[in-house]
């Protein structure tokens, strides 16, 4: 078992401004269904995860390195398994297999646990607007290149918001209902799905396009607006 084990994994999902629920539930998302409680109960090292839940908490965490982030692996010896003669052979065993070269460790990177994500391929503009088909998105195999946070992708369409997102570039989405100001969003208004920056001011909000061939959409009154959520690459 890795020493500390508990702590590490809280710093980790601390280190990401995770919730424990947020944890289980991509850990579901991935296939691993687990609950909260479960991973209160590891962080608190009453139990511990399986070696596939561990896995799992590596792909979200983003860990490369296990060795470096959770120290080395020590097999558990229990005293009613061996005795203290028994546990110092063992010891003296495995340093007699480290000299001899012929067991080297191997890489220790643990290899992205990937995960399904959907992809809208028209819910968004970076130009005049296109309309938001909800049903309308393919399920595709994401690594680490994914934000953990991202809740859906987003293919872009027009040029709207170059140099920043270019056209049928992927965007991945972290879903919720408002942002904070200068924050990009992806934004349905008026019956129109769009990508842009928002802004809010004591004049009234708008979206900002950051291409500058496209001038900013003042928001009215009487418009229809809705945030899907937030860009996060």
């Amino acid at each position: 078992m890795y020493e500390h084990l508990g702590g590490t994994l809280a710093s980790l999902r601390k280190s990401w401004q995770l919730s424990q629920a947020e944890v289980a539930d991509q850990l579901t998302q991935m296939g691993i269904p687990v609950t909260n409680r479960a991973i209160s109960h590891w962080e608190q090292e009453r139990t511990q995860p399986s070696s596939t839940q561990f896995l799992g908490l590596c792909a979200i965490y983003r860990v490369k390195d296990v060795l470096s982030t959770f120290g080395e692996y020590k097999l558990p010896l229990r005293s009613v398994e061996l005795n203290r003669e028994g546990r110092e052979k063992v010891e003296e065993f495995a340093r007699i297999l480290v000299a001899s070269g012929m067991f080297p460790a191997q890489d220790n990177v643990v290899p992205f646990v990937r995960r399904s994500m959907p992809v809208y391929d028209l819910p968004a503009s970076a130009g005049t607007g296109v309309f938001l088909d909800s049903s309308d998105y393919e399920m595709v195999q994401v690594g680490p290149e994914v934000p953990v946070n991202a809740n859906f992708g987003v293919r872009v369409s027009g040029d709207s918001m170059e140099p920043s997102y270019h056209d049928q570039q992927i965007v991945w989405v972290q879903q919720q209902p408002a942002l904070e100001d200068g924050e990009v969003g992806i934004f349905l208004l008026n019956g129109h799905a769009y990508i842009k920056q928002w802004r809010p001011s004591v004049k009234g909000a708008s979206l900002i396009s950051f291409n500058k061939a496209y001038s900013p959409i003042a928001i009215q009154e009487e418009d229809e607006l809705r945030a899907f959520g937030k860009v996060l690459s």
